[in-house]
């Protein structure tokens, strides 16, 4: 487990380099003996190697990232949205396998959701399909930082609730820490875990009233706190 570096595309790569011979020394293993590797990365992968719609992470819809990965790792490299990933995992290497559609909402640094639906992940016509962040729940949807990051992005992420109780208290503190306070009675805290949870609910609402999937798993590490629930 490494820090996101927020350094841009090239500092991106060199971590999860750090990674690939971290992950090989402590088997010992050989690099041949990895010639592929799966990464799940924030935005659409589009089929020439670049992405869209990268979120918080800058830059990264900037540059060949697939390449730049290739050349890097020195194996042949397949990306796939990071939430896309995990409601793969999460939901299909289940205890009860279904024929029906799941979901997986992972609220963090930003606000996404991953579909399964008959064992397989649900892309959409472009690769778009479970962009929730880009739900139109209260927001002025002519402002050119809500069209770039999204409406429901705007209410429902850890940044906008560090924000948040920043206006309320004046104090500025990270989403673990408001959490916590919430549960001693920080009245600053409860106020924006109340108008996070608000928020988060019409998401949710939003996706079960489009879908009706069988399933919901919340995650992410905002999103996967019980204090939510």
């Amino acid at each position: 487990t490494l820090p996101t570096t927020r350094n841009g595309p090239k500092a991106l790569v060199d971590s999860v380099a750090q990674m690939k011979r971290h992950l090989l020394d402590s088997v010992g293993a050989n690099a041949k003996l990895a010639p592929f590797a799966a990464i799940g990365i924030p935005g659409v992968p589009q089929g020439n190697g670049w992405l869209l719609n990268t979120g918080s992470l800058e830059g990264l819809d900037s540059v060949d990232m697939r390449g730049m990965f290739e050349d890097r790792l020195g194996c042949e490299v397949h990306l796939e949205n990071d939430v896309n990933m995990a409601a793969y995992g999460e939901l299909l290497d289940s205890q009860s396998p279904s024929q029906g559609t799941r979901v997986l909402i992972s609220v963090g640094t930003g606000l996404g959701m991953g579909i399964v639906h008959c064992g397989k992940v649900l892309r959409g016509a472009t690769g778009h399909a479970g962009e929730i962040a880009y739900l139109p729940i209260s927001a002025d949807l002519q402002s050119p930082e809500v069209r770039q990051r999204g409406a429901a992005e705007m209410l429902v992420s850890g940044p906008v609730f560090e924000r948040r109780y920043l206006s309320f208290s004046g104090i500025r503190r990270t989403a673990d820490q408001i959490l916590q306070l919430n549960l001693e009675d920080d009245r600053y805290a409860v106020t924006a875990v109340n108008e996070l949870a608000h928020h988060l609910a019409r998401v949710v609402v939003s996706v079960a009233v489009t879908l009706d999937p069988e399933i919901v798993v919340m995650a992410g590490g905002l999103g996967s706190s019980p204090i939510l629930y």
